[in-house]
């Protein structure tokens, strides 16, 4: 099967969306699939890279932020490029991972190819509002919205829509999406995810300069969204003679704020900031981890979390969005009451001070991602995109809204 991926988001550009793709791309090349992306370039050029037998396509684009990374490609420049890219590649189906420019002109052509187009759904209004912390709370809540009524727009013109959570199907209904839609999980590879030996570890404790202690880890974007000043205030709640360090690992347009707020609560030698890390980085510092936490009132999914769970340790989220799907309470860690930093501390102080609950809550963790592994969720991908194909074949565009069962 040939598989054209098209999002504004892709790799240098950090983030889930980003990562997602990448992953997918990679698993279905090694299952012997032809697969290319549509992204946008690093510079004002086009040009046409291959990545491990994924074949990527970068459009013209210019940088929007710096910190972020974040690019903007003007459609009007690459139009006409991405309709003979179309032509030349002939995908079986167009997976489209943003609402944005470039994968609304990969629509654009596909329909006009008569190709199948199914979208994934990524995003909440407050990833979109939480990006935009310079702004009155109002009008971030106006532009989250805006965009969410562009994504509406867009996928009630594909022929098929998957979320990661119940959560995301919610949200698109609430938005006014009428097409059909199916949770499907964003998936991580497990086999990138395990425990390392306490050589190792004690490696990773050198490389990354932290104390011998135990280790309350975040892992994200230092944006508004992800309230990463409550772990920082409920850190301050912890008692005095509990021997603990905190990792927060990532950057942000909070970054220097929290940093701030660490200094102002006299915890700069309890809390070590890491920056943007590797992969492998990322593994090994899961392995020191105590307890993971995630503050982040705006998760359709939350990768980082399941990479947590992948290596066997307890997790702390907040009671919102679809965290819930991931973290059951007192199964493999807790939830605690959104922002709410006392309740959070609380719940950090239960499981620090337990051993048990500890390799309990650890234990429980693997058991429930496993669900999630990457291979089974591009297998169940795969299905889906033979349904939508086969549907195209069989039914008149003017039915191509009906369900999947329908069509059976």
């Amino acid at each position: 099967m040939k598989i054209l991926f098209a999002t504004d988001q892709y790799g240098p550009t950090p983030g889930g969306i980003s990562v997602v793709v990448h992953r997918l791309a990679h698993v279905l090349v090694a299952k012997g699939h032809t697969v290319a992306i549509l992204a946008p370039s690093e510079s004002w050029k086009f040009h046409k890279d291959d990545e491990e037998g994924v074949t990527i396509y970068r459009v013209q684009s210019f940088l929007v932020h710096k910190l972020k990374k974040v690019r903007y490609a003007p459609a009007f420049l690459y139009q006409n490029r991405i309709k003979k890219i179309l032509q030349t590649f002939m995908p079986d189906i167009v997976h489209i991972e943003t609402p944005d420019a470039i994968a609304s002109a990969a629509y654009e052509e596909a329909r006009l190819l008569h190709i199948p187009v199914i979208g994934t759904c990524h995003i909440m209004p407050q990833n979109i509002s939480g990006a935009l912390p310079f702004l009155p709370s109002q009008i971030r809540r106006f532009v989250g919205n805006l965009y969410m009524k562009q994504l509406a727009n867009l996928f009630n013109k594909i022929d098929f829509v998957t979320a990661p959570t119940m959560t995301g199907i919610a949200i698109l209904k609430a938005h006014g999406v009428k097409t059909s839609m199916q949770v499907l999980s964003n998936g991580i590879n497990l086999e990138n995810f395990y425990t390392v030996s306490l050589e190792e570890q004690d490696a990773a404790r050198k490389h990354f300069s932290l104390p011998s202690e135990p280790t309350i880890l975040y892992v994200g974007r230092l944006d508004k969204e992800k309230r990463v000043e409550v772990l920082v205030q409920a850190v301050s709640q912890l008692p005095k003679d509990l021997s603990c360090h905190t990792v927060i690992a990532g950057t942000g347009d909070q970054s220097k704020l929290l940093k701030a707020l660490v200094k102002k609560l006299h915890l700069t030698s309890k809390i070590t900031f890491l920056g943007m890390l590797s992969e492998k980085e990322l593994r090994d510092l899961y392995n020191l981890a105590t307890v993971f936490v995630m503050p982040s009132t705006a998760e359709l999914q939350s990768l980082v979390t399941m990479e947590a769970m992948a290596i066997g340790k307890p997790v702390i989220g907040a009671r919102a969005g679809a965290l819930p799907y991931l973290i059951k309470d007192n199964e493999n860690g807790y939830l605690f009451a959104p922002d709410d930093h006392l309740d959070l501390s609380h719940k950090l102080q239960k499981i620090l001070a337990s051993k048990q609950l500890q390799k309990e809550f650890g234990k429980a963790s693997y058991a429930i991602v496993q669900a999630h592994d990457i291979q089974k969720v591009v297998d169940e991908l795969v299905v889906l995109y033979e349904q939508i194909i086969a549907r195209q074949h069989a039914y008149p565009k003017a039915f191509m809204s009906k369900p999947l069962q329908e069509a059976a």
